[in-house]
């Protein structure tokens, strides 16, 4: 009995009691809470929708305009028809998604906060994060701007 099992109240094997209460508590203290959770959750989407949407369609754009200047250059810039018109487009895509960030949110004044004024209005943790995140997309996507049309400068003169 007791030496196989290493018995008693004093064994390691067995968890204390105490254990499956707390855990019952924890269940019962998330199933009262879960609601105003999920309730919280959908007020926060529905109040940020349009700036994580445009943060992810920003994001979006970035990866696949890099994704195409590196393979073009991977393939050391082939000089052809096909290869301009895609870094061309790219190109336009990343100043028009830089131009539109600048037209849906002219409030908020991204601009400055990318040449690091800062802003003048108080900001909460939200609005300070996305303000963050999206200049550094931004300044990114200007990077993919500068790559593609060097791209278009030194394709064109092979």
């Amino acid at each position: 009995g007791e030496a196989a099992g290493g018995g008693g109240r004093g064994g390691a094997a067995i968890a204390p009691p105490d254990s499956r209460f707390d855990m019952n508590v924890v269940l019962l203290w998330l199933e009262q809470a879960l609601p105003f959770l999920l309730i919280l959750f959908c007020f926060f989407l529905r109040e940020h929708l349009l700036e994580i949407g445009f943060f992810g369609l920003h994001t979006f754009l970035f990866l696949k305009g890099n994704q195409i200047i590196r393979s073009t250059i991977a393939n050391r810039g082939a000089n052809t028809n096909a290869s301009k018109k895609l870094i061309l487009v790219t190109c336009l895509l990343a100043v028009s998604s830089v131009l539109l960030l600048l037209v849906v949110f002219p409030e908020q004044k991204l601009w400055k906060s990318m040449v690091l004024i800062p802003p003048t209005q108080s900001l909460n943790v939200w609005h300070s994060l996305f303000r963050c995140a999206l200049c550094d997309v931004t300044l990114r996507q200007a990077g993919v701007v500068i790559k593609a049309s060097q791209l278009l400068v030194w394709s064109s003169r092979l």
